[in-house]
């Protein structure tokens, strides 16, 4: 008889999105075109169509502070309590930027921030670690903006895997989903006594 050594506790899934094309100057004209844009989801497509995205303005900027304030704030408008030490995570974070490991990227309207993702970039690949945005409206798409921006100018310094890190959240999820990625499973395993 087999003894079981390991039990599987819990199955989640994430969103690998694979990007070959090369982008020589990420922006909204050049994503419209590109096989990435195909990829996408008629939902996405259609909200990077906006013409409500017209005053956005998609930028490169190591800020923690505002990224922070942002995502301190999506969690309050989702009535979500934040589950982890911000404090440490900002060490972390530094840390990683430091060893040119991390990206931040906003997307600004009238010189404000209002939506930012942060990415850890390793070698040819990249994790979405964070994300948020400040307006609580269902016409904001500055989220959406940039996280396709941020795809292409990852691929831009030669990124071509990218893992969208969880798509088990409902409200998330589905967003995720819709950048086109293959979903894969990833385990919690315990072990057996």
């Amino acid at each position: 008889k087999k003894r079981k050594i390991f039990s599987v506790e819990d199955t989640r899934y994430t969103s690998i999105i694979n990007i070959n094309e090369n982008f020589k100057n990420p922006d909204m004209n050049e994503l419209l075109k590109s096989d990435l844009f195909k990829d996408f989801s008629r939902s996405i497509k259609q909200q990077l169509k906006s013409p409500l995205n017209k005053n956005f303005i998609f930028e490169e900027n190591f800020d923690l502070n505002t990224a922070f304030e942002i995502l301190e704030k999506t969690f309050k408008r989702q009535k979500e309590k934040v589950d982890f030490d911000i404090n440490k995570l900002k060490k972390i974070y530094l840390d990683l930027y430091n060893k040119k490991q991390l990206k931040i990227f906003f997307t600004k309207e009238n010189n404000e921030n209002i939506s930012f993702t942060i990415f850890s970039k390793i070698n040819n690949k990249s994790i979405y670690l964070n994300g948020g945005r400040l307006k609580n409206s269902n016409s904001d798409y500055s989220l959406t903006f940039n996280l396709a921006l941020s795809l292409m100018k990852l691929r831009a310094e030669g990124i071509n895997t990218i893992d969208l890190e969880g798509v088990n959240s409902p409200k998330r999820g589905f967003w995720k989903l819709g950048f086109g990625g293959n979903l894969l499973p990833y385990y919690n395993i315990s072990m057996n006594n």
